[in-house]
């Protein structure tokens, strides 16, 4: 489907690579074409493997609809999203401020251009304290052993009420809790990456959020960042060593420690104290980094269930889709004749995809023996795209019956959705009226295009082919459009075939677009319309592969766009 200025690109923001020495900048997806990422040259994005943990083409980032999606192709080490493994082939929602990671390469995502560059309130830009890398060192593994029966009793008391918290800011504000409490470090802040060395305050504890009283250390957080629990001691070191900003503030000791989901990080909880604040315990190490399971625990819970939750949102909006399109779609076949048996007689099949649903389909009959038909995709999802998608059809329906000049048609509606529809929302649409041969004169077929581009003429036995088009933008971008109307002769035994962006921008196993060529090879040597439409399906599901046949909470879903494929035949 089109672009339009209002859709954003997708930014992945690198936060972590485990063991890869090569450096990466953010990476910006705009819309438009599915985009892979893996090891091998064959993927769109190639990311630096030195874990042999990347598959050569490892996931697919898309724009569906009005959302973005992320699919694992097979991968064999999985894709996770906020730490939550996705299941082959299916798609996930992505949206601003979650975490994928695909092998060691861990991103935050961003998707509003207004995110680019700023601070929100909740997020705060880390202090470079120069020369503090030299004083931040991993805890042994003997100091991570708890030492003390009162810490686990400490640790017991606060696990179910850690484990079973309702939200992530509770859980967060539990934790710092029972840190400063088993610690002795007067100061605490849970924090998530966010990029660009800035991190999102979840909660605080002792310092006033957003000040340079509570400014972190870059190096710390840097050196947790990598999965390993880590201090800075500024007693062990000389004072021209002290980084600036650990200098002003008097910061003599600090901890940080990495919450991990699924091997990728997550958060970050950070303490430290300062001045005559000397109560640190000795174990406090070992503390620290028992609760950050914990907290990683919790947070795994918590956004597994918030991915179930948009799952059944999802699925909720395209049952409803889905029920509006049964309601309003044309039957399966049918024949309107001319004369002398003679006329137009058409073959379609309609399969909702897993995500978008927003096909329009009609078929209607005119005066003087003439059929009016129309095809589009309704830009969103669910509900709201249903919505929309009944109130184009009833509108074109109704313009067809008055008005024989598709362009003017498309025209119409397109000056009625314009003035009606958000921005972002939009039709491509592909109207026609086919008036068959009929006392020695040739047919005509005469049709506009907005946007759609998805259709072929077959004359007797040429090789379907698309005639040249100039059409226009989708319904309802840009109102006042002037569509024009446009023709192609029809000889006895021409067949025209219409079918949706599902069919062309559905995936192969291979990860290629199914594309014009397999489309017209599927077509070709087909006898009539119902043949057309089946052989066209088949290649599509042989294509697709087995990933056509994963089970959704709605019912087996066959493909990952709508799909609608019809073929008019005339006599």
């Amino acid at each position: 489907m089109p672009d339009t200025r209002a859709e954003h690109p997708l930014t992945l923001e690198p936060i972590l690579a485990m063991g890869i020495t090569q450096a990466m900048g953010p990476v910006v997806i705009q819309p438009g074409r599915p985009v892979t990422l893996g090891r091998s040259a064959e993927a769109d994005i190639v990311l630096a493997d030195e874990t042999h943990t990347l598959s050569r083409k490892h996931a697919e980032l898309s724009r569906r609809g009005d959302r973005w999606v992320v699919s694992d192709l097979a991968s064999r080490h999985g894709t996770f999203l906020n730490g939550v493994r996705l299941e082959s082939g299916d798609y996930q929602e992505v949206r601003s401020g979650d975490s994928i990671r695909f092998g060691p390469w861990s991103f935050i995502a961003r998707i509003h251009s207004e995110d680019s560059g700023r601070v929100s309130s909740t997020s705060i830009v880390t202090s470079m304290d120069s020369g503090a890398e030299l004083r931040v060192e991993q805890i042994p593994e003997r100091e991570l052993a708890l030492r003390a029966q009162a810490k686990l009793d400490l640790l017991l008391e606060n696990a179910a009420a850690i484990a079973s918290a309702a939200s992530e800011r509770l859980m967060a504000e539990t934790v710092l809790s029972v840190l400063v409490r088993g610690t002795g470090f007067p100061r605490a802040a849970f924090v998530k990456p966010s990029g660009n060395d800035q991190v999102e305050l979840v909660a605080t504890l002792g310092g006033e959020a957003g000040t340079l009283g509570f400014s972190l250390s870059r190096s710390l957080l840097r050196a947790a960042a990598e999965g390993r629990v880590v201090r800075l001691d500024a007693s062990a070191v000389a004072a021209p060593d002290y980084g600036q900003s650990i200098m002003s503030l008097g910061i003599h000791s600090a901890l940080c420690a990495p919450v991990m989901i699924g091997g990728a990080l997550t958060a970050l909880i950070y303490l430290d104290a300062r001045g005559q604040e000397r109560d640190v315990q000795p174990d406090a190490a070992a503390f620290c980094s028992a609760v950050a399971r914990l907290a990683g625990l919790s947070l795994s819970n918590l956004k597994r269930v918030e991915l179930e939750q948009r799952q059944k949102v999802v699925s909720l909006e395209l049952h409803a889709a889905r029920e509006a399109q049964k309601l309003i779609m044309p039957p399966l076949a049918r024949e309107f004749e001319v004369g002398s048996g003679k006329g137009v007689r058409y073959a379609m099949h309609s399969r909702p995809g897993r995500l978008v649903s927003g096909d329009l389909f009609d078929v209607l009959a005119l005066p003087d023996g003439k059929v009016g038909v129309f095809l589009g995709d309704v830009a969103g999802k669910g509900a709201g795209a249903a919505v929309l998608m009944a109130a184009a059809q009833s509108h074109l329906h109704a313009l067809l019956k008055q008005h024989d000049e598709p362009g003017y048609v498309v025209q119409r509606l397109n000056d009625y959705l314009s003035d009606r529809v958000q921005s972002g929302s939009f039709v491509t649409l592909f109207a026609a009226i086919i008036d068959p041969p009929r006392d020695g004169r040739p047919g005509l077929l005469r049709y506009a295009d907005a946007g759609h581009g998805y259709w072929l003429v077959r004359q007797g036995a040429a090789v379907a082919a698309k005639p040249d088009v100039s059409g226009g933008p989708p319904v309802g971008v840009l109102g006042g459009f002037p569509y024009q109307t446009e023709t192609v002769d029809l000889i006895p035994g021409s067949r025209l075939v219409v079918y949706s962006d599902g069919v062309h921008e559905q995936r192969t196993t291979d990860g290629e677009e199914f594309g014009l060529a397999r489309t017209l090879a599927a077509l070709h040597d087909s006898p009539d319309a119902r043949t057309d439409v089946e052989r066209l399906l088949s290649a599509l599901t042989v294509a697709a592969g087995p990933q056509h046949a994963m089970p959704n909470t709605v019912g087996d879903i066959a493909f990952a766009d709508d799909v609608t494929i019809a073929s008019f035949e005339i006599d």
